[in-house]
């Protein structure tokens, strides 16, 4: 199997229907809908009558959507048993080495979509990350893929590298892929509801756009603001939505004079029940202000949807 493809939990003995869908990539209805349907799987019961999944049941469901994805039919394989599973799985990715072996690893679909960046291929760009999701659940996509695909061109463009045109072209093809990732989740009823932006001043907006993404991930009902938006809208927002958590992308510029009042003003009117989360570069330089006004602060991917799935079982529990 390849480097970060298929993984399996390993705090609980059976996991959430949510974060089942996270471990695997698959549409929460998707997995109901094989499970009644096709029989793919059978998961135990909670004595609140929810859905808990155990670690094969995990498995199967991550090799079916490799399957599916690559053209299988469901009703085809949903009930053959694990190893035969393992076996065609095995099978076609042995195919896909042959076919195009210089692109089944995260770090190799970087290389190349560096390379389609550095040309403007738009096409060819969209059909590295559209390749993508046929390696790795969308979740590892982001962390693997598009964080480290960002950074390197803000890098490169600040070396000289490549120009300020390969950075807003970069930024120009995964914005419709990173919305997509956020439409791929249900929302269930009475899910807690959060905004991701970028405060005034700051107008990089993919720590926003990822955040979001994570959080629809993580069982979060999430909406994005986009970037620049000053306290006062970022509140109107929040007290519309009735959100229990703001995400804010903090970036470039990291020397701001004008953030700390922004962030105070922004606590001020949203008020002590709504929580604040900070994503992004500028968390480190920030992290006084951020502090003033009792923000929490993730600076990886992995400690971000640790974060989200901890608010979120908070909002839904109460603790």
């Amino acid at each position: 199997m390849k480097k970060g493809f298929f993984f399996m939990s390993p705090k609980d003995k059976t996991q959430p229907i949510q974060k089942v869908a996270r471990l695997t990539g698959l549409n929460p209805h998707v997995i109901r809908m094989w499970e009644k349907r096709y029989e793919a799987v059978k998961p135990e019961r909670t004595q609140t009558n929810r859905r808990a999944y155990t670690d094969e049941d995990i498995e199967r469901l991550q090799l079916l959507g490799y399957l599916t994805r690559e053209g299988h039919r469901i009703g085809q394989v949903a009930r053959i048993s694990l190893a035969e599973l393992k076996e065609l799985v095995k099978s076609l990715e042995g195919e896909k080495r042959l076919e195009n072996k210089s692109e089944s690893e995260p770090e190799d679909l970087l290389r190349a979509c560096l390379d389609a960046t550095s040309q403007l291929d738009g096409p060819g760009l969209d059909l590295l990350l559209a390749k993508a999701t046929i390696f790795m659940n969308p979740l590892v996509i982001i962390e693997t893929l598009v964080v480290p695909f960002i950074e390197e061109v803000s890098t490169r463009v600040r070396q000289a590298k490549l120009r300020l045109v390969h950075e807003r072209f970069t930024h120009a093809c995964l914005r419709p892929f990173l919305v997509n990732f956020m439409k791929s989740y249900e929302v269930l009823p009475h899910a807690p509801r959060l905004i991701s932006t970028s405060p005034a001043g700051q107008h990089q907006e993919f720590g926003a756009l990822y955040a979001v993404s994570a959080a629809a991930a993580t069982g979060w009902n999430a909406t994005y603001l986009g970037p620049n938006l000053p306290a006062e809208e970022i509140a109107a927002a929040a007290h519309q939505l009735d959100v229990r958590l703001v995400i804010l992308n903090l970036n470039q510029p990291w020397n701001d004079p004008r953030m700390q009042a922004e962030l105070q003003n922004l606590r001020k009117l949203l008020g002590p029940e709504v929580k604040i989360l900070a994503v992004g570069t500028g968390v480190a330089p920030y992290r006084s202000a951020l502090e003033k006004v009792e923000a929490y602060s993730s600076d990886s991917f992995p400690s971000l949807l640790e974060r989200l799935e901890d608010l979120h079982r908070e909002a839904t529990h109460g603790g």
